[in-house]
């Protein structure tokens, strides 16, 4: 123990905590530049969407961004198809030319078996495709699926979705409508996981909890230090930031500031003290009449009464 004090009183915290967050910015930057860069093809699927999703919202008809939406499907490998359907569900316009447009319309009905817990549609001229509808407002967060995929034929309460062996497709769906106008708009996504994405993850995970832990470490072993130089009981001020982090090191600064360090020795002592109890060193001012500990704030002392020069 102490070898561990003499260690811990060469080191310069302050440098160290520099130190520590200046490495910690930088990484922190680059493990979000390096997930950035490896999904970068689903935030990018993401943004143009939103850019999209404006756009309509704000046009008569969805026939006045036609050429968006080609852009839109053609930059993104997990667009199947954007559609834009009339009334009739009648195909007026398929960005990608895709099967599902080929046929002309696009009746979808909802899959009574699943349609209050995953909302699967289908066509049925074409029943081996199956549509999982979402929300607009939900989009993003279905794009969670990016990290593991979403597997149709994986169990659900016990049973399958549409059984281990199916040769379904299941694409993804969402839709809207432009303002003031009757054509819906379908985009259709078969989104794709991003190859290793729940490894990356982890590893970034593992990076951002080992500086947690540093941090966490760097802290206890700075106040253990420091309350060992003013000779309070080092051990347990480490033990109480290890337990409890910022709300001990605040309990340890009111308790520091509730008395005063002695120049000399950096011993904690009592505000009333006028010798340090550690060294003898004066810590305070005394009157110079009768020798009663003064203040700096007090004008008279407190003990006989004479102005304090």
């Amino acid at each position: 123990m102490k070898r561990l004090e003499k260690l811990l009183s060469i080191v310069n915290f302050k440098k160290v905590f520099m130190i520590y967050m200046i490495t910690a910015i930088i990484v922190g930057i680059a493990l979000v530049s390096f997930l950035g860069y490896m999904f970068r093809d689903k935030i990018r699927l993401m943004i143009d969407y939103d850019r999209i999703s404006e756009k309509l919202e704000h046009n008569t008809g969805a026939t006045a961004i036609l050429s968006d939406l080609i852009e839109f499907a053609e930059k993104n490998a997990d667009v199947v198809d954007v559609l834009i359907l009339d009334k009739e569900n009648e195909v007026l316009f398929s960005a990608k030319d895709s099967e599902i447009a080929k046929s002309g319309t696009l009746k979808l009905e909802r899959d009574i078996q699943w349609s209050n817990d995953s909302r699967f549609m289908f066509d049925p001229s074409n029943p081996e495709v199956m549509y999982r509808l979402i929300k607009n407002e939900r989009l993003a967060l279905s794009f969670a699926t990016v990290v593991r995929g979403f597997n149709p034929y994986e169990k659900y309460d016990d049973e399958y979705f549409f059984g281990a062996s199916t040769s379904k497709t299941v694409y993804t769906l969402s839709y809207m409508r432009s303002e003031n106008n009757s054509n819906t708009v379908y985009f259709i996504f078969d989104i794709s996981p991003v190859v290793n994405s729940t490894k990356y993850i982890k590893a970034v995970a593992a990076t951002a909890i080992l500086f947690f832990m540093l941090y966490w470490v760097i802290l206890a072993l700075y106040v253990y230090a420091d309350s060992v130089r003013s000779k309070l009981n080092g051990t347990a001020w480490g033990a109480l930031i290890l337990f409890t982090n910022l709300g001990g090191l605040i309990i340890y600064k009111i308790f520091k500031q509730n008395g005063k360090t002695c120049f000399k020795c950096k011993a904690l002592q009592s505000k009333a003290n006028l010798y340090c109890t550690e060294c003898g060193a004066k810590i305070g001012e005394s009157c110079g009449r009768c020798g009663s500990l003064i203040n700096d704030h007090d004008r008279y002392c407190k003990g006989c009464g004479v102005e304090k020069l």
